[in-house]
């Protein structure tokens, strides 16, 4: 006799056993949402150290490239290639300036 009360006690209805497949598969559902979405959050975040890596270096190379202008500017703008240069024009030195005097009574008055 117990063990037919034991058997019918035990056994789940089919309606709680209905909610509770629906509930497991939504709680699986909504993990598998949340997977595909730390995923694709991770995805970003990699592609973004990338191209900050990549903008880092970029930023390097544009620096050094900077210096070496600089640089370049420097050396044409000195005293010892202007030099050079100037003797390459093959100019002549202004000894010998005279300046036009004019009159007091020419120069226009107010």
């Amino acid at each position: 006799m117990q063990k037919k009360y034991f058997k019918q006690t035990c056994r789940v209805p089919k309606t709680k056993k209905l909610t509770l497949t629906w509930f497991n598969r939504l709680v699986w559902f909504s993990l598998a949402i949340c997977l595909v979405y730390y995923v694709a959050g991770i995805n970003n975040l990699a592609v973004k150290g990338f191209g900050l890596q990549e903008l880092k270096v970029q930023a390097r190379t544009l620096s050094v490239e900077n210096e070496e202008k600089q640089a370049r500017a420097t050396n044409l703008e000195s005293l010892y290639n202007l030099k050079d240069r100037l003797l390459g024009m093959e100019l002549v030195v202004a000894n010998d300036v005279t300046y036009i005097t004019v009159a007091d009574d020419m120069v226009a008055k107010r």
